[in-house]
């Protein structure tokens, strides 16, 4: 009964993910990806982390009857979900496969491209995936990774510090401090694709903006509410939970004077050759 609930609760999960963090947040990041990257003309592509697989599919319709693309993800719901979508669309070029790298037997130095998901990556894992995205490209392939890049979210810290301050919980602020900088500049990113022995290594970074009509909307949208606000919001202990959420909204809704309250991200991709 335990694994039944788990699995229900995996499906759910992934089809709120689908529904809201691809539209909101990934769909965002893939256009920049588009924008700064040319794809070969004929191989195989990887992509590392393809949640519900549109972008591997879309690769797939946008490189021809010469490429084709395998798609590794982590949670297998969304790899179902991945697969469903690839058949639907009646795409036979696109492999999904559960895991990550280290648990799939990939060829090294075969893929002419591969690009990976990074964004809600944490930090301590990056470097690695730069080692496994390098030792997997093939010789003079291009391997761009997604991230979101320290001083996104700026704005809300920023209320967060003035909401601690009010309630007299400035004991948070030292770890609020450590959440900020916890993100890895976009410089931090290349030298860890230069440890990787890439080359040519470059990035852009683009600001991203969330609106939200006030403090309320903005702590029940789907997407914070989900992804980022509960690992927020445990600087303090649960019962202080509501106390904070009040706090924060009264704090926005003082702060944006009536206008909607901003949110923004650096959108980053780091493109560098094998």
């Amino acid at each position: 009964m335990a694994k039944q609930k788990q699995k229900i609760e995996e499906k759910e999960a992934a089809f709120l993910y689908d529904l809201v963090l691809v539209q909101q947040w990934r769909e965002r990041f893939d256009e920049l990806l588009d924008a700064s990257i040319k794809l070969p003309e004929k191989g195989t592509f990887l992509e590392i982390g393809s949640g519900t697989g549109a972008y591997a599919i879309d690769l797939v319709v946008r490189g021809g009857n010469d490429v084709k693309v395998i798609g590794l993800e982590n949670n297998e719901a969304m790899r179902v979900i991945a697969q469903g979508k690839a058949e639907m669309q009646k795409v036979s070029r696109v492999e999904f496969r559960a895991g990550s790298v280290a648990d799939n037997d990939l060829p090294e130095a075969r893929f002419a491209l591969v690009v990976a998901d990074a964004s809600l990556l944490p930090t301590e894992a990056q470097a690695a995936l730069w080692l496994e995205a390098a030792r997997l490209a093939d010789k003079g392939a291009t391997v761009a990774v997604k991230l979101a890049t320290r001083g996104s979210f700026d704005e809300f810290f920023s209320i967060y510090w003035e909401a601690l301050y009010e309630l007299d919980w400035l004991d948070a602020t030292a770890a609020l401090e450590s959440l900020i900088t916890s993100r890895v500049t976009a410089s931090e990113a290349e030298a860890m694709a230069q440890a990787a022995k890439l080359k040519q290594i470059s990035s852009e970074t683009h600001r991203l903006s969330f609106s939200f009509a006030d403090g309320k909307t903005f702590l029940n949208d789907p997407l914070m509410r989900n992804w980022f606000l509960d690992e927020w919001l445990a600087l303090r202990p649960a019962t202080d939970r509501q106390q904070l959420e009040d706090k924060l909204a009264e704090v926005i809704d003082r702060a944006r004077e009536e206008l909607d309250f901003e949110l923004s991200i650096k959108a980053t991709i780091v493109m560098a050759r094998k």
